[in-house]
């Protein structure tokens, strides 16, 4: 079995693996639990390229999470079939 060989991610607070491709937040690395390192064994999007994980909520002008409603007040920011297959 390899270990994984980090390198800095494609996002800032993200490594990457330079063997396998499996990218994952640094606070992971020292948490553990990480399986093996096997090249294409690694199907897991740590984010979606151009989409930022922040954004400002139409209703209430606060910044929230990027998801399918707002956690302040509950407005939805996204259709319910967001992140669904294509």
């Amino acid at each position: 079995m390899m270990r994984h060989r980090w390198l800095p991610g494609t996002v800032e607070g993200f490594v990457k693996c330079n063997n396998c491709g499996l990218e994952v937040r640094k606070y992971m690395l020292k948490r553990g639990g990480l399986g093996p390192c096997e090249p294409d064994k690694w199907k897991i999007e740590a984010h979606v390229e151009g989409e930022t994980a922040l954004i400002v909520c139409p209703a209430c002008k606060k910044l929230v999470i990027n998801a399918i409603v707002c956690v302040y007040c509950g407005h939805q920011l996204r259709s319910l079939d967001f992140g669904g297959e294509k």
